[in-house]
């Protein structure tokens, strides 16, 4: 699959982070080429309100992690949403920015707050710049469907990319 620069992404955020004024409230990990395991250990260890998803999704909404050899290995949107479903106590919003994502973040909006999700493709350049009004946005104190809308906004900036601003998806928890 074509790499995406989630390395650019991470260091963007983090770089809105440092210039936030309520940086202290926040902290990041980061969970590089991440199997389904990384992913359930972290949500254990870390006990996140927030998991960002940066990464590849197939057409049936399936995740795209990797396997023990590092090679692709699928996520199916059940399986997640159970996995996230017993966090629910303590994680607010799930973002996935990889294509097709949309049927991902409609099973986790069953049992999470509010989850993102991409309608259909996105250039990576269109998720980086998501991310960083996203989280422009939190970091700064607004609550998460404004830093939505602000994340959609920065997308829509660029020439590039405004024709994907309608891409990401903000779904409320529907039960």
């Amino acid at each position: 699959m074509e790499p995406l620069r989630s390395d650019l992404e991470m260091r963007k955020v983090r770089e809105k982070l440092q210039r936030s004024r309520d940086r202290e409230r926040f902290r990041l990990e980061w969970c590089p080429a991440a199997r389904f395991e990384d992913i359930s250990q972290a949500l254990i260890d870390y006990e996140p309100q927030i998991v960002h998803f940066s990464g590849h999704g197939d057409e049936n909404g399936n995740l795209c992690v990797e396997d023990e050899l590092g090679d692709r290995d699928l996520v199916t949107p059940e399986g997640l949403a159970d996995l996230f479903g017993q966090h629910r106590d303590s994680l607010r919003c799930v973002v996935v920015n990889a294509c097709h994502s949309v049927q991902l973040a409609e099973t986790l909006a069953t049992r999470i707050q509010y989850t993102v999700g991409m309608r259909n493709m996105i250039a990576d350049d269109a998720s980086i710049q998501f991310s960083v009004g996203f989280y422009e946005g939190l970091f700064g104190g607004l609550p998460i469907p404004r830093a939505f809308a602000r994340g959609c906004a920065h997308v829509r900036s660029r020439p590039g990319t405004e024709h994907q601003h309608r891409t990401p998806l903000l779904f409320p928890r529907t039960s």
